[in-house]
C-alpha cells in the first residue's frame, strides 16, 4: 500500500527529473540513480506470495544502462568489453558500450531486489548468448593467462544469464533451457580445456559447482513444463559429474523416461565400472563410446582410477611387476602412448629402464601426480571449435552483430528517452486520478511492457 501523497510526490519528482541535461557519465549515472530511488520508494511490499506478480525481465540490452555508466566510471570492465576487443590497436582501457554484458555480482544480505528493467528479457538473453558464442568463445586463446581471462569473462556472463533466467522462471521456459544447456556444455568443456592451469588461474571445484547449478536449473524448468530434446544427454552429464557418488538413484528417477537411451546407459555403466574399479572396462568405454563432452567429464576421475589401478597392480603382481610390458600397462591405465605411461609411473617412483620396455618398481611413497594431457580425449574432439561444441546439435547460428544499446538521453544529453520514466509517470498519474486523496493505493504494478524499452 502506498499513501496518495507519497505517490503524488513521486510523480512530481519524476517529472522534474525528465528533461534534465546530463553530459558526462557521472551526470547520467546520477540521473538514473535518482530515478531508481523514486521508483523503489513506491515499490509495493506484500507478504502474500500468491498475490505477487510474476517477474518479467524488461531490459532489452545485454547490459542495463545504469550499470554500463557505473562500470565505465569505475573502469571495471573486461578486455572483451573494451574497444581493443573488436579491433586490434584500439584502446583496451576504454569500454565499448556495444560489447558490455551484465556483470555477475554475488548476492549479499541486504541487497535490494532488482527492478524489472534491471533484468534482461529472454530475447536480450538470447542475443547475449549469441554474442558470447560468436565474439568471445569463437576467439579462444592459447596462452594460459589469456585463456584464464577468456574463461573468467564467459563464466561471469553465463552465471548472470542463469540468474536472470531464474528470476523470471515463467518466461519462455524452452528458450531458457536451451541457454542453460549451452552453459553446461561450456563449463564441461572448460573443465578439461583448462585442467592443466594452476589453481590460481582456474578453480576446478568452482567450475564443477557451475555445472551442477546449471543442471539443477534445467531440472527445475523441465519439472515446471519446459521442453527439451536433450534430457538424456544432460542426464548423463549429471551422473558423470559425480561419478564418485555412492548412489545415482536420484538422477535416474529424474530422468526415468530416458534412462534406456544410449547416453544414460553409457553413464550408468561407466559409474558401475568406476565403483567396481573395473579399469579395463572403464577406459575401454571412454575410448569407444564416450562423446567428447562425456570424455571431458570422465577425465575428471581418470587420475583417481589410474591411481587405484596402479596400487592394485603393484599389490597383486609385485613378484613379476617388472615383467609387464609397457604396452600392456598402457592399455590397463588407459594411455595411448607408452611414453605417457612411463611419465605417469615415474611420478609414483616407478622407473623405466627403457622407454618401450619393462617397468621396474621401486619402493617409494605414492604421491598424486598432476593430470596429463589426454590424447584420448583430444582425439574425440576432432576439428570442432569451442563454439560448435557449446552450441551442441543446434546447427543454425543466430544473428550476431554489434549495435549501440538504447540510451535514455538524446544527442544533447537531455533525459527524455527513458521509457521507464514515461511509463511510471503515465501509470501513476492515472492511479492518482482514480483514487481519493485520503486513501492508500495498492494497484502499483511492476509488470507489463514498456513501449520502446
Amino acid at each position: 500500500m502506498v499513501p496518495y501523497k507519497e505517490l503524488k510526490d513521486a510523480v512530481r519528482d519524476l517529472k522534474n527529473l525528465h528533461g534534465q541535461q546530463a553530459l558526462t557519465l557521472e551526470e547520467k549515472y546520477a540521473v538514473l540513480s535518482k530515478r531508481d530511488a523514486i521508483v523503489r520508494k513506491c515499490r509495493p511490499a506484500t507478504l502474500d506470495l500468491r498475490a505477487a506478480e510474476p517477474m518479467v525481465g524488461l531490459c532489452k540490452s545485454m547490459c542495463p544502462e545504469k550499470e554500463r555508466y557505473e562500470r565505465q566510471l569505475r573502469k571495471c570492465f573486461s578486455f572483451y568489453e573494451s574497444l581493443a576487443a573488436h579491433e586490434e590497436g584500439n584502446n583496451s582501457k576504454a569500454a565499448d558500450a556495444r560489447l558490455m554484458i551484465k556483470e555477475f555480482v554475488r548476492s549479499a544480505a541486504g541487497t535490494e531486489e532488482p527492478l524489472p528493467y534491471e533484468i534482461r528479457s529472454m530475447e536480450a538473453l538470447k542475443r547475449t548468448m549469441e554474442h558470447i558464442l560468436s565474439f568471445v568463445i569463437a576467439k579462444e586463446p592459447t596462452e594460459d593467462a589469456l585463456l584464464a581471462r577468456w574463461y573468467n569473462f564467459i563464466s561471469s556472463s553465463i552465471k548472470m544469464i542463469r540468474r536472470d533466467i531464474m528470476q523470471q522462471p515463467n518466461a519462455c521456459q524452452d528458450v531458457a533451457v536451451h541457454l542453460l544447456e549451452m552453459s553446461v556444455r561450456f563449463f564441461i568443456y572448460s573443465s578439461y580445456r583448462l585442467s592443466l592451469l594452476p589453481d590460481h588461474l582456474f578453480d576446478k571445484e568452482l567450475n564443477s559447482e557451475n555445472i551442477r547449478m546449471c543442471l539443477l536449473a534445467i531440472e527445475k524448468l523441465t519439472d515446471n513444463g519446459a521442453n527439451s530434446s536433450n534430457r538424456a544427454e544432460f542426464g548423463s552429464y549429471a551422473i558423470l559429474l559425480d561419478l564418485d557418488s555412492m548412489s545415482i538413484q536420484r538422477v535416474l528417477r529424474k530422468y526415468k523416461k530416458s534412462w534406456k537411451s544410449p547416453d544414460l546407459m553409457f553413464a550408468v555403466n561407466l559409474w558401475i565400472a568406476f565403483r567396481n574399479c573395473d579399469y579395463l572396462r572403464y577406459f575401454r568405454m571412454i575410448k569407444k563410446k564416450a562423446t567428447f563432452l562425456q570424455a571431458c567429464l570422465a577425465h575428471r576421475h581418470v587420475l583417481t582410477m589410474r591411481t587405484r589401478t596402479l596400487a592394485i597392480l603393484r599389490k597383486a603382481h609385485w613378484n613379476y611387476f617388472s615383467q609387464i610390458p609397457m604396452k600392456t600397462l598402457s592399455t590397463w591405465l588407459g594411455f595411448e602412448e607408452a611414453n605417457s605411461t612411463a611419465s605417469f609411473c615415474a611420478k609414483f617412483g616407478i622407473a623405466s629402464d627403457r622407454p618401450n620396455s619393462k617397468v621396474v618398481p621401486s619402493p617409494s611413497t605414492f604421491t598424486l601426480p598432476p593430470s596429463l594431457l589426454e590424447v584420448l580425449v583430444n582425439s574425440k574432439r576432432g576439428n570442432e571449435s569451442a563454439e560448435k561444441i557449446v552450441r551442441g546439435t543446434c546447427t543454425c547460428n543466430g544473428a550476431a552483430f554489434l549495435t549501440l544499446p538504447e540510451s535514455s538521453f538524446d544527442e544533447n544529453g537531455r533525459y527524455n528517452r527513458d521509457p521507464v520514466c514515461s511509463y511510471f509517470i503515465e501509470h501513476w498519474t492515472k492511479l492518482l486520478d482514480s483514487h481519493k486523496p485520503d486513501l492508500k493505493i495498492a494497484d502499483i504494478k511492476f509488470v507489463g511492457s514498456y513501449v520502446g524499452f
